[in-house]
């Protein structure tokens, strides 16, 4: 149901991307202008709710960010043009940089540990 508030798309991956390039951005986006024409999709929406790629590293991360400032405040500023083509996490330790600095570098560490404690032992 439209409630009216922004919607934010994130892709999120298993590993970091690194798209840097502005002709590898510039492919992804006729990629997904493709998948949107193929599924009937107006191309609009990628104006109206521009999607943000993050490793799942990345979301960890800054998902502790949010959670200090609150997802508008955090996305809002993300998805602007002249952000868009930061990775998520340059972004959140330029523009974020006290909340940064109280983040969990490791949140799931004891859980990690819990169910590989063979592989944790020496890294945790």
């Amino acid at each position: 149901m439209p409630n009216d508030l922004p919607i934010y798309p994130l892709v999120l991956t298993l590993e970091d991307w690194f798209i840097f390039s502005p002709r590898v951005r510039e492919m992804l986006k006729e990629h997904v202008c493709q998948l949107l024409d193929e599924a009937g999709i107006d191309k609009n929406v990628l104006v109206d709710m521009p999607y943000t790629i993050a490793s799942a590293n990345e979301f960890e991360i800054t998902s502790q960010v949010i959670a200090q400032i609150g997802i508008f405040t955090f996305m809002s500023k993300k998805t602007t043009p002249e952000q868009q083509g930061l990775s998520l996490l340059p972004f959140a330790t330029n523009d974020f940089k006290e909340e940064m600095r109280n983040i969990n570098g490791r949140l799931f560490a004891d859980d990690f540990a819990k169910m590989m404690p063979d592989i944790t032992r020496d890294y945790f």
